[in-house]
């Protein structure tokens, strides 16, 4: 299965004088950008850690703090985190045969319902989002 397999359009919307626009006709611009970046992302560039995401913490601290950074996932999305950001260490005390315990902390794109970062009125009574929040999902993952 080739990249192009994946792409779910090539459609670069047109606009003109006096057209009447609506929420689907922006929606379908930002899509098409969106597409075509992750498209490029998948082409030209490895899945991984371009910059920061350096994670600090103590031996026995309970959390770890994870600075900010980008990468890019297998599809293409880009995970940005802009502020640090605390995660709690797993609690395990070792294995059962007194051995340590060992995780890796992985970082992943949320590619589901994004919150909402700011809702506006509109006309009638109407209101909806016009932000949405992309934040990295952070997961321990025991070795």
């Amino acid at each position: 299965m080739s990249i192009l397999d994946q792409t779910r359009f090539i459609e670069r919307q047109q606009f003109f004088n006096g057209q009447r626009l609506f929420k689907d006709d922006l929606q379908t611009l930002e899509a098409f950008n969106r597409e075509m970046r992750w498209l490029h992302n998948k082409s030209l560039h490895q899945p991984g850690i371009g910059n920061g995401f350096a994670v600090t913490g103590k031996k026995g601290d309970r959390e770890v703090t994870i600075g900010p950074g980008y990468a890019i996932d297998r599809e293409g999305h880009e995970i940005v985190l802009i502020r640090d950001q605390i995660e709690a260490v797993p609690p395990t005390a070792g294995e059962p045969d007194g051995t340590p315990t060992f995780y890796d902390l992985t970082v992943s794109y949320l590619d589901e319902e994004l919150e909402e970062a700011e809702l506006r009125e509109g006309i009638c009574n109407s209101r909806g989002a016009v932000r949405l929040r992309e934040e990295p999902v952070f997961c321990w993952v025991r070795l």
